[in-house]
């Protein structure tokens, strides 16, 4: 369940990185709010695409032992939001600093 958490949450801010990055290059500043955090976006995205590849190659490893790919059970998803949470938190620690560097 972490495994499908980690991907969902790898999408999410995938889409709202290439978003910002879409506004990127806008003349009028105010068309994105998102484009300020294209760096934490990325950041987060790539750490929650890294969770869902260790997680996977985690399900690799319980095929290969006899077991299910996907554990479904009411602690491997609380992992998987409690990593969601950490995603979450890393973003907004990312998205303030880089808010304190553009005020500079």
């Amino acid at each position: 369940m972490c495994l499908l958490i980690a991907v969902a949450a790898a999408i999410v801010f995938s889409v709202l990185f290439f978003v910002s990055k879409k506004n990127d290059g806008a003349e009028n500043p105010k068309t994105s709010r998102l484009r300020k955090f294209t760096k934490p976006l990325f950041t987060t995205a790539l750490a929650f695409w890294a969770a869902a590849i260790m997680w996977s190659v985690d399900g690799i490893a319980n095929v290969l032992g006899g077991e299910p790919f996907l554990e479904i059970s009411k602690e491997d998803s609380v992992l998987g939001v409690i990593v969601a949470l950490c995603g979450a938190a890393l973003f907004a620690v990312l998205a303030l600093r880089n808010l304190k560097n553009h005020k500079e």
